[in-house]
């Protein structure tokens, strides 16, 4: 008979507890004790037991090492649900949009905000509301980036396992399984968005298209074919959406030539 905490030999003993670490066992109970004695790589694992609160003290340290550089190297939460970011993938949706269907019907190769909305149907709703956009975005984020917090924190945790007492593990086993399936959702962090928020991101009433203008051609990258109107709402740089299907974010020193150019008035700045 030998301890399951810490392979104490239990032979002789008149009282069901172990002198060493205090596990309590039960004569009549096989599961409650060991009974052979451990090889040499479970007596190793109790050196490292009895070393335990140290040990458990490093690998918190290092967790949080990994925290801070995980923090300091992958993109802010806020830039992933900021309004410029939404903002851009609406248009960018938009315009692709456009674009498949000038592909599909060559013969209809204008800007057409019914088109690109037939097309864009199947999957998504034109007119998602913003609250639940950053949702989406939100959830995007968590399942991409989570796996760079989930990994260290579930291998602390398995190493925490190892070093305590058998009920104590449990505790600690359960949210690492719960941590692993976070896993799970970020081999598709855009599916798994698609699936919880149903919509998509353009919000047509917010883009005002140009009229008569051809997607594609020699200068499609400097045709003004859509803007965001939200944009022009306030002092600062101005989306816009060109024929080629790109967006960019413009100051007004460069964004109105464009407009002039093509004799199209340009937004007043409101704010």
């Amino acid at each position: 008979m030998y301890c399951r905490f810490c392979y104490y030999d239990l032979n002789g003993l008149q009282s069901p507890r172990c002198p060493e670490c205090g596990t309590g066992f039960g004569f009549d109970d096989v599961d409650s004790f060991l009974s052979e004695k451990p090889g040499a790589f479970r007596r190793a694992v109790y050196r490292l037991r009895r070393k335990r609160v140290p040990l458990i003290v490093v690998l918190a340290i290092l967790l949080t090492i990994s925290y801070a550089c995980a923090y300091d190297i992958l993109p802010a939460f806020g830039n992933a649900a900021h309004p410029r970011a939404l903002a851009t993938r609406n248009i960018k949706d938009f315009m692709t949009g456009c674009l498949l269907h000038k592909y599909k019907h060559p013969e209809h190769s204008e800007v057409n905000a019914e088109a690109s909305k037939h097309l864009i149907a199947p999957n998504y709703s034109p007119w998602t509301q913003p609250s639940r956009a950053r949702w989406r975005a939100t959830t995007i984020y968590f399942f991409r980036y989570g796996p760079f917090y989930v990994v260290p924190t579930v291998a602390c945790l398995l190493m925490t396992a190892a070093l305590v007492r058998r009920r104590v593990r449990r505790v600690v086993l359960i949210p690492a399984a719960l941590l692993l399936a976070i896993l799970l959702g970020s081999i598709s962090p855009r599916g798994v968005a698609a699936r919880l928020f149903r919509g998509n991101h353009v919000y047509l009433d917010d883009i005002v298209l140009v009229q008569g203008i051809t997607l594609g051609g020699a200068v499609a990258g400097q045709t003004i074919a859509a803007y965001d109107i939200q944009s022009f709402r306030r002092p600062g740089p101005r989306l816009i959406a060109f024929a080629d299907g790109h967006a960019q974010w413009l100051w007004d020193e460069r964004a109105e030539p464009l407009f002039q150019a093509q004799g199209i008035p340009y937004p007043e700045v409101t704010d």
